[in-house]
């Protein structure tokens, strides 16, 4: 699945340059060329969800260089305005909510968690809204970012947790991945 959607990834990201460079040259045709189908979309957004949905207990796998390259360079570049499409990008939604849900709530995930990581699964949807900013208005997005928001304010219940625990919930995560959480906000 990392193989696999990395190297789309870079296919998407070396094809799309190769086409802009050819349609500056005299007597070129201008016309848009889609890289990827729908069915492409799809499915690769059911693979990135596979791999979402073990990240939270599995730093290698939010990491993972394939699901990093889905989030930014693949998943900003799909037409999400195509109804065929919508439920794929709802389904990706929903798991990065459940995924930070899951951070913000078990000390023990918290602990793990890859920051770095987890500030590329935002940057992608950040990109995402803005090449298709429709997408804030719908349910799952502004769920997205309320769990995020909440997440660097610390608004969590610490009920039942060791002092321990206690103290590492209530720990803001690092700059740079609130940076990228109030800069995805600022967009809503």
């Amino acid at each position: 699945r990392d193989v696999l959607l990395s190297l789309v990834g870079d296919f998407l990201n070396r094809t799309t340059i190769r086409l802009q460079e050819l349609s500056r040259k005299p007597g070129a045709d201008s016309k848009y060329v889609e890289i990827l189908d729908t069915k492409c979309h799809i499915r690769l957004a059911d693979i990135a969800h596979s791999l979402l949905k073990v990240s939270p207990y599995d730093p290698d796998s939010m990491a993972c260089r394939g699901l990093q390259r889905y989030m930014t360079l693949i998943l900003p570049r799909a037409d999400w305005g195509d109804e065929k499409m919508k439920t794929s990008l709802v389904q990706i939604l929903r798991r990065l909510e459940k995924t930070f849900l899951k951070i913000s709530k078990k000390p023990s995930i918290r602990r793990n968690t890859d920051w770095e990581a987890a500030s590329g699964l935002l940057k992608g949807i950040h990109e995402t809204v803005v090449r298709c900013p429709f997408v804030l208005h719908w349910q799952q997005m502004r769920s997205l970012l309320l769990t995020v928001q909440n997440l660097i304010v610390n608004e969590t219940s610490n009920e039942n947790v060791s002092s321990a625990s206690a103290a590492l919930m209530s720990q803001s995560p690092p700059a740079f991945f609130c940076s990228t959480v109030v800069r995805l906000i600022a967009l809503q």
